[in-house]
C-alpha cells in the first residue's frame, strides 16, 4: 500500500454517480435492513415507550447490512468511504434529536421536524465542509 493510498482512505468523497450503480439487490436488502429496524423500534415503543425505543432507529444493523454489501461489490476502500460518510450523518443526526426534543413541545409539528432536518443537513454538510478543508494540499490535487 503507498503513502498517497493510505492517506486518500481517510477522506470522505461526495460522489452523486454512485447512485445509479447501487443494485437492486442491494436496494432491497437495505430497505428491508431499514424497515425491519423501524418495526422493532415501533414494537418497543409499544411496550417500552419512547425513550427506549429512540435509540432503535439508529440501529447499527442498517449500516452494518449496507457496509457489508458495499464491501462485497466495491471493495474494503468504498466500505470505509461509506462508514466515514455515515459517522458525519450520525452526527446530523445528533443535531435532529437535539432540536426536535426543544422544539417539539413548543412549536407546531411540522415547523420542529422541517427545522430539526435543517440542522442534521447543516451539521452533516459543516462536518464534511470541515472534513474536505483539512485535506493536505496534495491530496487536494486528486480532485
Amino acid at each position: 500500500m503507498t503513502r498517497q493510498t493510505t492517506r486518500d482512505s481517510y477522506r470522505v468523497d461526495l460522489d452523486p454517480a454512485a447512485l445509479r450503480r447501487i443494485g437492486a439487490r442491494q436496494t432491497l436488502i437495505r430497505f428491508g435492513a431499514g424497515a425491519a429496524a423501524s418495526a422493532a423500534a415501533a414494537l418497543v415503543s409499544q411496550f417500552a415507550g419512547a425513550g427506549v425505543s429512540g435509540p432503535l432507529l439508529a440501529l447499527p444493523a442498517i449500516l452494518i447490512a449496507s457496509l457489508t454489501l458495499i464491501g462485497e461489490d466495491d471493495g474494503t476502500s468504498r466500505a470505509i468511504d461509506d462508514a466515514r460518510g455515515a459517522v458525519l450523518g450520525g452526527m446530523g443526526l445528533v443535531a435532529f434529536a437535539i432540536v426536535a426534543s426543544i422544539l417539539l413541545a413548543r412549536t407546531p409539528t411540522w415547523l420542529a421536524l422541517v427545522t430539526a432536518t435543517a440542522a442534521w443537513a447543516a451539521v452533516s454538510l459543516a462536518l464534511y465542509a470541515i472534513q474536505q478543508a483539512s485535506r493536505r494540499p496534495e491530496d487536494n490535487r486528486r480532485n
